[in-house]
């Protein structure tokens, strides 16, 4: 076995944006923003009606499944043929699309044109009566990430309960509980009687009251 066939094999990677400026795209309608998004992810972007496209819309007039912007050489290409129209800006300088391809500043394949952007371009591009699509190149600034909880947190707010806290003030939730259903649902005592409160002053002061005698009754 030879060196070279012990070197482990390196994995293919994914064309990601790790800097520069990306692609910002706007899908109008009848004069409606349909959609609007920033592709960071430095790949093709497809539109059309099919589902897997990058841009999926619904329009009879569109082709359904359209590369627009092919993605190679580290660099974005628009892609269009003879029945789009729209106009391509760069450094302030602005192309029609017919422009493009009579002055042969396109390379032709097909029945396509292709023609190269840089970090500067914007335009809007025409696919039918109904759809337009807007570009512009934008810096490419980082998603802020999200608070991470600790990990204490992340395990739950049960377990950082302390049982005996929890537990004291259970207890004192219940009795209160209980107290109010008692007062709100205990009819009160009813009021003492004058013989009742006599008798309760009497002994708070000690003093010995004679009980009263009955009157006597007359005999006739």
């Amino acid at each position: 076995m030879t060196q070279d066939s012990k070197k482990p094999t390196q994995p293919q990677k994914t064309a990601k944006s790790s800097g520069g400026r990306v692609l910002r795209i706007g899908i109008i309608q009848s004069g409606k923003v349909l959609e609007e998004r920033i592709v960071r992810e430095k790949n093709t972007i497809t539109v059309g009606s099919s589902k897997t496209n990058t841009f999926s819309f619904s329009d009879e007039q569109s082709p359904k499944t359209w590369a627009l912007f092919e993605y190679t050489g580290g660099a974005y290409t628009l892609v269009f043929d003879e029945k789009m129209s729209g106009k391509i800006t760069i450094d302030d300088n602005s192309l029609t699309l017919s422009n493009v391809r009579t002055q042969s500043l396109a390379e032709k394949s097909g029945d396509r044109f292709k023609y190269k952007l840089d970090e500067q371009s914007r335009g809007t591009i025409k696919l039918s009566d109904t759809t337009t699509i807007m570009f512009q190149f934008k810096d490419n600034v980082p998603v802020a990430a999200g608070p991470v909880l600790p990990a204490s947190a992340k395990s739950g707010w049960l377990k950082s309960i302390e049982p005996f806290f929890t537990g004291a003030l259970a207890g004192s939730f219940l009795v209160h509980a209980l107290m109010t259903v008692i007062v709100f649902t205990v009819d009160p005592p009813p009021p003492p009687s004058a013989e009742d409160a006599r008798k309760f002053i009497a002994k708070l002061s000690k003093v010995e009251i004679p009980e009263e005698e009955p009157e006597p009754v007359e005999e006739e």
